[in-house]
Parts: C-alpha cells; structure tokens; sequence
C-alpha cells in the first residue's frame, strides 16, 4: 500500500508544478505593465518603474518564476499590496473561518444525501423514491447564491430568527456560533447533498442486485444487516469519492457564500483581491485552490486503498 501512495504522490507533482505555472503567470497576462495596472492610470513612469522594481518585474521571466517558486517552498508568498502584510499571514488569518463553514455544509451535505440516497434506492419507483429524487434534482438546480437571498430574507428579514452576516469562532461562543453557520452552511450544504443522495442511489440500486445479496436474502438475514453491514459497505466506494470532490467544490464554493453572507473567510479574501487588484493575494489563492483539489484527490485515493485491498494490487 505504500508503494501505491508514494507513486500517487509522485504523479501529483507534475500537476502541482503546472498550477504553480500558472498561478505565477496570472499576473503575466495583464496586458501591459501589471505594475501600471495596480497603479492605475493616473501614475506616472517613475512610479511605475519604482513599482516594477519592488516587485522584480524588471527581471527576466524564467528568473522570476525560480525566485517566486523558491519563496513559495519556504512559505513566502509575497505581501499583499492591499493589506501590507505577508500573504500567508493573510491566510492563515483567515483559513479556520473558511475550513469551519466547508465542514459544516458537508456534514449537513452528509446528513441530507446518504440516507436520503439509501430511502430511494431501498424504496425505488414508490412515492417515496420520487419524492426524494425531486428533491435532490431540485436541490442541485437551484444557485447557492440564489437559495442565500431568499433564506436570508426569509429568516433574517421576516422571522428574524437567525443572523444574515458576519461570523463568531466557535471557541469564542458556540450558540451564537452555530446560529451564523446555519445559513451559510445549508446554502453549501443542500446541492451537494443532493448531489450525495442521487450517487448513494444509483450506488446502493447497482450493489443490492448482486447476487451476494440474494443469497444473504434467502438465508434469511434481516434486511438491515443486508443492506447496512453487506450493501451499503460495498457501495461506499463511489460515494467517497463524490464526497472528497465536493470537499473541493465546497472551498470554491465558499467565495460566494462567505461574500453574500459577509464572512471574513479566504472567499471574501480572494474576492477583495480581484476588486484591487492584489496579485500576490490572486496568486496565493489560485496555487491554494490548485493544491486543495490535489491533495482532495490523493486523500480519495488512499481510502480507497485503506477500504478496498483489492485496489493495492492493481
């Protein structure tokens, strides 16, 4: 098994180099001079060249993809334009607001689509399987950013129940904690798990006409330990691996919710980067991304050589 995850890993760097290419050449495709562009138009030359000094644009392109690939091995991202401090820093101030709401919308992704899935697959073609998979459809249509307005109009505006913006760490007041996630999370959290109930579906449908099952049936195990202990094992696979790519849809998807909802996240970061112009923070925050996609893949592959051994031999 460590075999297949060491070269699991060696067939990651590659893609990690390409991202790092491009993230380092984001700030390359600005037409003409980025330093101009940060500036605006109303800088003149020397200020221009000052800046494109400061930042070693003046260097030629291949020496300065080295020098910033180099400052990113040591944890060195540069210092954001906008904020005056050290990117990681920037990020790493902001990451646990971010890593919080990405964990609550999955395990409410968790909660709504597994066993929703395993309802409509146990009771396929009844009301029931029809209702489940309307809902799932339904929620897999709608626009987080649509569902967002509507439930923060609905539950800030007219029931005032719960909080539309801004957020507290759970160390610091968990009620009032839990009360800011509940509708940014579910806002993440309902297509995803609708997403989760149709592959749990269609995976639990393809295990329990197995032949294995039929025989568990006719030696007359109860049907929860068949379909629990027996199918739902065997039908897991597929379903991690949804779950570890929504892990990765869901910190993209952040940046929206986390700006609607005015959370000070690595989203609303990366957004506030984009508007100024920022392109230390915009470099960052693509290699970020880039990397969490990976390492969301790599993790993925390992359970699957964890829970199924049969993979390590193939």
């Amino acid at each position: 098994m460590l075999t297949n995850i060491i070269r699991r890993i060696i067939f990651s760097i590659p893609v990690i180099i390409v991202i790092a290419l491009v993230s380092f050449l984001l700030i390359h495709m600005v037409p003409g001079s980025p330093a101009a562009f940060i500036l605006g138009t109303e800088a003149t030359r020397a200020q221009i060249i000052q800046l494109e000094h400061e930042m070693r644009l003046d260097l030629p392109l291949p020496i300065q993809f080295y020098n910033w690939v180099k400052n990113v091995l040591r944890g060195d991202m540069g210092t954001s334009i906008f904020l005056k401090q050290p990117v990681t820093e920037a990020i790493f101030n902001r990451i646990g607001t971010t890593l919080t709401l990405a964990i609550a919308s999955l395990i409410i992704a968790i909660i709504i689509g597994i066993p929703l899935g395993i309802l409509a697959a146990l009771k396929q073609d009844t009301i029931i399987d029809n209702f489940a998979m309307s809902f799932a459809i339904a929620g897999m249509s709608i626009a987080n950013f649509w569902l967002a307005l509507n439930l923060m109009w609905l539950f800030g505006v007219k029931l005032r129940c719960l909080p539309v913006q801004g957020f507290i760490p759970l160390t610091e007041n968990f009620i009032q904690s839990i009360k800011h996630l509940v509708l940014p999370a579910f806002c993440l959290g309902l297509p995803s798990g609708a997403f989760i109930a149709r592959m749990t579906r269609s995976s639990m449908l393809e295990v329990i006409r197995e032949d294995y099952i039929r025989t568990a049936k006719a030696k007359g195990l109860k049907n929860r330990a068949i379909y629990m202990k027996h199918a739902f094992k065997n039908a897991f696979l597929p379903i991690i691996t949804i779950v570890g790519m929504i892990c990765s849809v869901t910190l993209g998807g952040t940046i929206i919710i986390e700006n609607i909802f005015n959370i000070p996240g690595l989203g609303k970061l990366f957004i506030m980067a984009i508007q100024r112009r920022d392109f230390p923070v915009i470099q960052a925050g693509t290699l970020y991304m880039g990397v969490i996609f990976i390492l969301m893949n790599l993790i993925v592959d390992i359970i699957y050589l964890i829970i199924d051994p049969r993979i390590q031999h193939n």
